[in-house]
C-alpha cells in the first residue's frame, strides 16, 4: 500500500529547505498567488493619473507665481523718495535727499504676455476685473425739476437722501400726467386716458417703495409692473406685496401722507393673469385708496459700502386702465440710491 503521507498536497507545499529540489521550488512558485501584474490597463491608467497632476501643478505654480509677483510689484511700487533739510547754528543748510527709481524688472502694472518682475508666461494675464466701491443712500423720494403735462407728458427730476442723489425720468404714452403735487405725479383716471408709465432711473435703486394714492374704484386698475433690474434682468409681471398699513386721512406712511379722502389700503387683484391694485369698495370719492407697494425677490442693499455688485432697480413700467371720469389719482417712488465708484 503507497504511503500517502509521503506526499505534499499542492495547496500547502512545505516550509522551504536547504534540500528543497528545483523541481519542488518551481512547483511553489508556480501555486503563488500574491503579487502584481503590471497590465497595459494599469499603465496607462497610471500615465493618465500622472499627466493630469503635472497639468494642475503647473497651474498652481503659475497662479502662486503670478500673486506672488503682484506683492512685489506693490512693494516695488512704493516710491520712498525723501528730502530733508537742516538748518546749522552758523546758518548754512544741510541737504540730504533720496530719489526712488524704477526697480529691475518693474513696470507699471502686469506687461502683455508677463507678469512683473521679469516672469514671463506662455499665455497672457487677463484682468482680474475691476475693483469698485458703492455708497448707498439713506432713504428718499421723488423731487421734481420739469413736468410736460401734454399728449406723451412726462416728468424728471432727483431722488435721494439730498448728499447722494440720482436723477429720473417718467413717460406716459397718451399723456395722463396732469402735474406733481409734493413728492408725487397726479395722473388722470378715466377709460379714455388708459396707457403705460415708464420712470427710469439713472443710478440703480434699492429698498424702493411705489405709493399709489386717491386710487377711485369704478373697475380702476393699476398693476401688470414691469421691473428692470441693473445686471440686465427684466422681471415682467413682477411679483409685489401691499404692505399692510392702516390707510387713515391726513397720515405719514413711509415718505409719503395720505389726504382726506385716503381711507382704504389697495387691494391686489388678478386679471389676465397679471396682477394688479384697485379700490376694494366702490363708495364714492369721500372714500379712496392708498398705499406702498414694494416688489418682492429683489435682495436688499443695506446701508454699507460693499465691494460686490449690489442689484438694484433702474426701471419700472406700469399699466392703469379704467376709472370714473374727471377723477385723478397720485403715485411716487422712494428708495436709496446706488452711486457705483470706479
Amino acid at each position: 500500500m503507497n504511503d500517502l503521507s509521503t506526499y505534499h498536497s499542492v495547496s500547502n507545499p512545505p516550509a522551504l529547505s536547504g534540500d528543497l529540489s528545483v523541481g519542488r521550488l518551481a512547483q511553489r512558485l508556480w501555486c503563488d498567488q500574491s503579487g502584481f501584474v503590471f497590465s497595459v490597463e494599469m499603465l496607462l491608467l497610471g500615465t493618465v493619473v500622472v499627466i493630469g497632476l503635472i497639468v494642475g501643478h503647473t497651474t498652481v505654480r503659475d497662479s502662486l507665481n503670478s500673486e506672488l509677483s503682484d506683492i512685489g510689484g506693490a512693494l516695488q511700487d512704493l516710491n520712498q523718495s525723501y528730502t530733508s533739510t537742516v538748518e546749522n547754528s552758523d546758518g548754512s543748510t544741510t541737504v540730504s535727499s533720496f530719489q526712488d527709481r524704477l526697480d529691475h524688472c518693474d513696470q507699471p502694472g502686469d506687461p502683455v504676455g508677463a507678469a512683473d518682475n521679469c516672469i514671463v508666461f506662455n499665455v497672457e494675464p487677463t484682468d482680474e476685473g475691476e475693483f469698485k466701491t458703492f455708497d448707498v443712500s439713506e432713504v428718499g423720494s421723488n423731487e421734481f425739476t420739469s413736468v410736460n403735462t401734454g399728449f406723451g407728458g412726462s416728468a424728471t427730476g432727483t431722488i435721494g437722501d439730498g448728499s447722494l442723489n440720482t436723477t429720473f425720468n417718467t413717460t406716459t404714452d397718451t399723456g395722463q400726467i396732469l402735474g406733481t403735487s409734493g413728492n408725487t405725479i397726479r395722473f388722470r383716471e378715466s377709460p379714455n386716458a388708459n396707457g403705460t408709465f415708464t420712470t427710469t432711473f439713472a443710478d440703480p435703486l434699492t429698498n424702493v417703495e411705489l405709493w399709489v394714492q386717491n386710487l377711485a374704484n369704478d373697475d380702476n386698475f393699476l398693476g401688470n409692473f414691469t421691473v428692470t433690474l441693473s445686471d440686465g434682468t427684466v422681471l415682467n409681471n413682477a411679483a409685489f406685496t401691499v404692505l399692510p398699513d392702516a390707510i387713515s386721512p391726513n397720515s405719514t406712511f413711509g415718505e409719503f401722507s395720505t389726504i382726506g379722502s385716503d381711507r382704504e389700503n389697495l387691494q391686489v387683484t388678478t386679471i389676465g393673469g397679471n396682477q394688479f391694485v384697485t379700490d376694494p369698495t366702490t363708495n364714492g370719492p369721500g372714500s379712496q385708496a392708498a398705499g406702498r407697494i414694494v416688489f418682492t425677490g429683489i435682495p436688499p442693499t443695506g446701508n454699507s459700502p460693499t465691494l460686490s455688485n449690489p442689484v438694484g432697480i433702474t426701471s419700472v413700467s406700469f399699466e392703469r386702465s379704467g376709472g370714473p371720469n374727471n377723477f385723478s389719482a397720485f403715485f411716487g417712488f422712494s428708495g436709496q440710491v446706488i452711486i457705483c465708484h470706479e
